[in-house]
């Protein structure tokens, strides 16, 4: 559609306004695929971190269960060790009463 009561200059406006309409939404774009771009970036620097994080938590897990295996034979050498003592403390009693009968 033209029109015919349009003047040499109003065609320039209309030109320059549609460039000013495609730069804001150049910019727009632009801005928008920024804000995309450090996003993803922020992702990928926040996933290598969870994965360091979750390697550390597994290392830790490993080592808890290593003390607990110690603590474990800790607890049974202890078990064994009153059992010794109250087996050397029951002979021992018994020859003290052995004495004191005597």
């Amino acid at each position: 559609m033209s029109y015919t009561t349009e003047e040499p200059g109003d065609q320039e406006k209309i030109a320059r306004a549609n460039i000013r309409r495609a730069r804001r939404i150049a910019i727009t774009f632009g801005v928008i695929s920024g804000i995309c771009l450090i996003s993803i970036v922020y992702a990928y620097v926040q996933h290598g971190i969870t994965q360091e994080n979750i390697n550390e938590t597994n290392q830790a897990n490993r080592k808890l269960s290593e003390i607990r295996l110690e603590l474990d034979k800790c607890a049974q050498e202890k078990m064994q060790l009153k059992k010794s003592l109250d087996s050397i403390s029951l002979v021992l009693s018994k020859e003290s009463n052995k004495k004191i009968k005597k």
